[in-house]
């Protein structure tokens, strides 16, 4: 470790190990799976130091910052499989490098789930008597058994694994102080675990937040959807409803930003649905180029299949435009299960969401009613709010008494 400034020394150390893997980037280092270092810029109250492994291949940089974010690198070890076949050779530089940072650094250590390294923090965690947190973020088991793309034997063999590691996350949940990002996980955990709590990663920061824009909307009204184009996005669908209500007579924009294998056949799409003049791509924006599209529309649209805790989704309703997002994964714990803060529409449903789109345009009472929910939920779940939720539960397992 760097000697510590005086100001870090009157802080707790808090290490996080998660297994976001880091590689090269441009001229320096980027996350492979996430944005969840850049959350860890509001722990004000902790000295922040983030293990993570870097991309199988590259040499171990030991400490580096990313973003701000002081970072205590492991060797690669490739995919979950990976790590698994070669289980002794990847156990034994895990656990050297992980005893290193945590006899070095922690106070208090806070393991990100899922991790195939989880067992091993855990162990050298509690050998070295260091208080622990954990903080569930997805549910590695829901990925690998539902979709398509783990077939046959080697299939058959992951989706073990996710099972294994499901079942080792609640006998951990059982017996640690622990936090969830979603309902769905929560759901999965509360019969071993009634003691957990619902978390979230939010990386909207206070003063972003916006006034929600209470105006009648302008012709033509301005959608706007920002992500990935992947079949699992349904863009399709948004495509689809937009047709629906052109038809009818409705003035309408869509705004569709970011890259992936679905372009051309969106493209497509909306040619032979004659949407040509109604729908522009912009191809990948940066994040300012983002926020400004997002204060210029009316409209958010997150019609996917599937999510997590989608961070567009906080950012629209932290720009003040109204949301309407599918009835999937942890898009509800944001919209409301009473649909209070925006709408929900069945995922993949074309006619479900033309109808949300015209209640939208047509109800301002109701519209307005949804932007002023949103707008109180959203300064409840900035980035700040949420560290300081998180920071207080550390604190506790800190105080003299806390929960061990």
């Amino acid at each position: 470790m760097k000697n510590a400034s005086p100001d870090r020394d009157n802080k707790p150390r808090l290490l996080i190990v998660n297994d976001n893997k880091l590689g090269p980037y441009d001229q320096g280092y980027k996350f492979s799976a996430s944005n969840f270092h850049l959350f860890l810029a509001a722990f004000s109250r902790f000295d922040v130091t983030l293990s993570s492994p870097v991309t199988l291949g590259l040499p171990q940089v030991q400490e580096l910052t990313v973003d701000g974010i002081n970072v205590r690198t492991r060797p690669g070890y490739g995919s979950t499989k990976n790590f698994y076949t070669k289980l002794p050779l990847h156990a034994s530089r895990q656990v050297r490098t992980l005893r290193q940072h945590m006899i070095s650094s922690a106070d208090i250590v806070m393991i990100v789930l899922p991790a195939c390294t989880a067992p091993l923090t855990y162990a050298i965690a509690r050998s070295l008597k260091k208080p622990i947190l954990l903080y569930i973020v997805g549910d590695v088991h829901k990925i690998v058994t539902g979709g398509d793309l783990h077939t046959g034997l080697s299939g058959s063999f992951a989706k073990k694994l996710a099972g294994w590691e499901l079942g080792f996350t609640r006998w951990l949940a059982k017996r640690n102080e622990v936090l969830v990002l979603g309902s769905d996980m929560h759901e999965k955990i509360i019969d071993v675990a009634p003691h957990a709590r619902l978390a979230m990663t939010s990386l909207v920061k206070k003063a972003s937040v916006q006034s929600p824009r209470l105006v009648a909307l302008g012709k033509p009204v301005k959608l706007f959807t920002a992500g990935r184009l992947s079949s699992e996005k349904s863009i399709g669908s948004a495509l689809e409803a937009l047709s629906k209500l052109t038809r009818t007579g409705y003035q309408l924009h869509y705004t569709i930003a970011g890259h992936g294998p679905e372009r051309e056949a969106l493209q497509s799409h909306v040619e032979s649905l004659g949407l040509e003049k109604h729908v522009t791509f912009t191809g990948w924006l940066d994040n300012r180029d983002i926020q400004k599209i997002h204060r210029e529309s009316d409209i958010f649209l997150l019609p996917s299949l599937s999510e997590g805790i989608p961070k567009v989704l906080l950012d629209a309703m932290a720009s003040g435009q109204s949301v309407i997002g599918s009835l999937t994964g942890g898009i509800p714990d944001l919209i409301g299960a009473d649909q209070q803060n925006g709408w929900l529409v069945s995922p993949g449903n074309a006619g479900d969401l033309a109808k949300a789109i015209k209640e939208c345009i047509d109800d301002d009472d109701l519209r307005f009613k949804k932007q002023r929910n949103a707008h109180e939920y959203i300064q409840n779940h900035t980035m700040e709010a949420e560290a300081e939720r998180i920071q207080d539960i550390l604190m506790d397992r800190l105080a003299p008494g806390g929960t061990k």
